[in-house]
């Protein structure tokens, strides 16, 4: 071999060198923003477990960012959703609906409009929408994501109940009192085909909330009682469902000029997270 043979070898082998050392440096810092993506979101859940919402929000925040530099969409629908979740319990609802606006258009761009997880991150952002009194948007995007969720998983998804019960959240909201107590229905019957036990407890809860407020006090105290009764042997005599349930008896027997102590709640959608 000639001495210009010699040399375009060597410069062969120290560019294929330099092209294979690239690949392992890009692969090295992949890795490592992977880890620490991972770190970031595994701290966030773990400090909001902890109620230290300020800090997890403040994770979920960086992991959407790393995760939008990465160009991974499955991680930044992820961590937008679990940062507007964070937003949530502060009760900063339109930074909420930003972020699951956000996460909901990744998993459609990523997922495709019919697929499960846009159903569920659909479902996500109509709840923030019922929170800030848009009822209209709350109840178009949820009737699409239950649409989507029947298509992809069938009638008997995981979440038919929880979707069932929202609905009936919204149509209460509305007023809607002939939609909502359909809505409720469906979502007992679910529960009690399943036989869970605290969720057919909240059902009949919303259920007695649902006639207090349309004067029907004699259906409402009997829903009352029967979810009372089985939320103490669900969850306990503290528990929010259980308090919920006392605070709805109350309602109930106050509508029927009967006296009955109990602790006041708010009626609040926390109970139909059980």
């Amino acid at each position: 071999m000639n001495k210009h043979g010699t040399r375009f070898v060597l410069a062969a082998v120290l560019i294929a060198a330099l092209a294979f050392a690239a690949i392992g440096f890009r692969y090295w810092k992949q890795s490592c923003n992977r880890a620490k993506l991972y770190e970031l979101i595994t701290k966030g859940d773990e400090s909001h477990k902890r109620g230290n919402d300020r800090q997890a929000a403040d994770c979920f925040l960086q992991a959407a960012n790393l995760a939008q530099k990465m160009r991974d969409d499955i991680w930044l629908g992820r961590s937008l959703n679990d940062l507007g979740q964070v937003y949530i319990s502060e009760g900063k609802y339109i930074r909420a609906r930003d972020a699951l606006k956000r996460a909901l258009a990744v998993r459609k761009r990523s997922l495709g409009e019919w697929n499960y997880q846009t159903a569920i991150a659909m479902r996500n952002l109509s709840n923030v929408c019922d929170d800030l009194g848009r009822y209209g948007e709350a109840e178009s995007l949820l009737l699409n994501a239950m649409e989507i969720a029947k298509a992809t998983r069938g009638v008997n998804h995981p979440n038919a109940e929880s979707f069932t019960n929202d609905l009936g959240i919204i149509k209460l909201h509305r007023r809607d009192y002939r939609g909502v107590e359909e809505q409720f229905n469906k979502a007992l019957d679910i529960a009690r085909h399943q036989k869970d036990q605290k969720a057919i407890s909240t059902y009949l809860g919303n259920l007695s909330y649902a006639c207090t407020l349309q004067g029907r006090f004699v259906d409402a105290e009997s829903d009352a009682r029967q979810a009372l009764s089985l939320a103490e042997k669900s969850c306990g005599p503290m528990h929010l469902n259980t308090l919920i349930a006392r605070s709805n008896l109350g309602r109930a027997l106050t509508g029927l000029n009967k006296y009955y102590f109990t602790i006041p709640v708010l009626h609040s959608k926390v109970a139909h997270s059980a």
